[in-house]
């Protein structure tokens, strides 16, 4: 049995004990200026000496809605050794729903993105005993803002009229701490992740410091004394959001290995891919998404040579075996000896929990099942558990499992939906020779009047495998009678040829799938709208096709 008191830490404390190598090395490069592990430490101490010297003490809340740049990284460090609460944000999510999650938790201080002017001004009015602190990622560099200002635009401060309450980053840099002494560091404390999964229904993960140190053992484990062998002088572009759990994750397992990363801002795929080749960074890790977009761009087709490449990290939607081989191939022509690792895990259990790896690998599959990790695939209707290479629901308990969600009644009161001694992921997969198989979510297959399966997700991707065929989701409705209906959603690679790949898809169908599967529908769509989170918006195309704004192809 691991002993979980290693765990109880703050990451900060956690980070400066267990990194990797000497710490006056590079840790992080934003736009061209590094910081040393020694330095981000440092900062990071200093920003909780600047936090105790508002009066934040532990326990107190505050939100977080910064993307990727040093200062998010500095704050998150810092709150965590003073044991703040903190609630973080997808920026990408709308204003209003921020502002709901506000009301409730009551935070001290709001970190905010420089962008969101009228939120701000909104929210002054109404909170006069908090505070907020303002920040942009231009607010690294002191020179490069007063060159913006020079030519009119104004990044850190905003045009709306400022409360009292309310300030830029400066503000806390500026604050006097030379007087300021630093409580014991907390040992642990609560993060609020949020996520959506495929439900697009905002809730927030409740996990701790002790989640975050447990990976870091993990990682440890993996990453470094494991089979990937990472070494100091990798290299890692992180794109990923710090407000996620697992762009967290990235970063101070990252940290840990001793890795140098670059930290950048801009979920642009191109433009990472870019920042990619041009570092030359060796680890890359990004969402399934991220990987299938990345090889239709021409200057990754023109680019000769990606052997400094070691290492290719993926989650999120489950990658098809077809993608995964075609892009192990694109990359091996291109000189380097890596295959796709695919990943599985959550925001409820701290991310990871089974990756591939190099040297055991199996084309489909999500990894062996990390070490400290109890899986068992179960019956979803009978709580059977199932035998190996049997179809069930994914059960996980390990010491990265939530504490639960943090849940509201009807009177407004908080409370803790916790789960039981298993998470019940809502994912469908198999075991076979200790290897993790995805299949899709439970709430996208429907049974069959006839008793058959359908895998929604399975259906999707033999569709979009075919050629002409960029993008496509299915809806499977078995409510209406003994027929189900089915209502396919196509974007066509080049809409010249949509008739004709439309006419070769038919003709596919009917002669390699299952009478059943046949659509009903099928309707042209020139964009999938996208949840927050990358994830298509079934709800929304289904709104649309009621209403009419699809082409009807059958």
């Amino acid at each position: 049995m691991i002993n979980e008191r290693l765990f109880d830490d703050n990451i900060l404390s956690y980070l400066e004990k267990n990194v990797q190598t000497d710490k006056k090395n590079k840790c992080i490069n934003y736009f061209g200026k590094w910081w040393t592990f020694e330095e981000v430490f440092e900062e990071s101490r200093k920003v909780a000496k600047q936090l105790t010297k508002l009066g934040l003490k532990k326990g107190d809340r505050i939100t977080v809605s910064m993307v990727n740049f040093p200062q998010a990284l500095f704050l998150i460090f810092g709150a965590s050794y003073l044991g703040l609460e903190m609630f973080m944000w997808d920026v990408r999510n709308n204003t209003q729903s921020f502002v709901k999650i506000c009301e409730r938790v009551h935070p001290k201080v709001i970190f905010y993105c420089d962008w969101d002017s009228r939120f701000v001004l909104r929210m002054c009015r109404k909170y006069k005993d908090t505070l907020f602190i303002q920040v942009g990622p231009i607010d690294c560099f002191s020179s490069a803002a007063s060159a913006f200002r020079a030519f009119g635009f104004d990044f850190i401060s905003c045009r709306w009229p400022i409360a009292k309450n309310r300030k830029k980053w400066s503000y806390l840099a500026k604050q006097d701490i030379s007087d300021v002494k630093l409580p014991e560091p907390s040992k642990t404390h609560f993060m609020y992740f949020p996520t959506s999964g495929s439900t697009g229904q905002s809730k927030y993960v409740i996990l701790s410091s002790k989640h975050f140190c447990y990976q870091l053992h993990e990682y440890n484990r993996y990453f470094i004394n494991g089979k990937f062998k990472f070494r100091e002088d990798d290299a890692f572009l992180n794109f990923l959001p710090v407000f996620a759990c697992t762009g967290l994750d990235m970063i101070i397992a990252a940290m840990l290995v001793g890795m140098k990363q670059y930290i950048y801002p801009i979920p642009d795929i191109a433009k990472v891919w870019e920042q990619i080749i041009t570092h030359k960074c060796s680890y890359v890790f990004g969402p399934t998404k991220f990987y299938e977009e990345m090889i239709s761009f021409e200057f990754a087709k023109e680019t000769k040579d990606l052997s400094f490449i070691r290492f290719l990290g993926c989650g999120g939607d489950k990658l098809p075996p077809e993608k995964e081989a075609m892009l192990n191939a694109f990359f091996n022509e291109r000189g380097s000896s890596v295959k796709m690792s695919n990943g599985y895990g959550m925001t409820e259990t701290t991310a990871p929990i089974a990756i591939q790896d190099g040297l055991d690998y199996h084309l489909g599959n999500v990894g062996p099942i990390w070490e400290n990790t109890d899986i068992k695939i179960v019956d979803p209707k009978t709580g059977k558990f199932l035998k190996d290479g049997e179809v069930g629901e994914i059960w996980v308990n390990s010491l990265s499992k939530m504490i639960g969600y943090l849940k509201y009644d009807e009177n407004g009161k908080e409370y803790i939906e916790k789960p039981g001694e298993y998470l019940h992921t809502g994912d469908l997969g198999y075991i076979k020779e200790n290897q993790l198989y995805v299949e899709g979510r439970i709430s996208r297959m429907v049974t069959m009047k006839n008793g058959s399966k359908f895998l929604s997700e399975e259906y999707e991707n033999t569709i979009k495998n075919l050629d002409g065929i960029k993008e496509t989701a299915v809806i499977c409705d078995n409510s209406k009678g003994d027929n189900a209906e089915i209502s396919l959603f196509v974007q066509f690679e080049n809409e010249n040829n949509a008739k004709s790949d439309y006419q070769k898809m038919i003709k596919f169908i009917r002669k390699n799938m299952n009478p059943f599967e046949f659509p009903t529908f099928v309707y042209q769509v020139k964009d999938f709208p996208m949840l927050p989170n990358t994830k298509k918006d079934y709800k929304k195309l289904e709104v649309l096709a009621k209403e009419g704004k699809l082409l009807k192809l059958r």
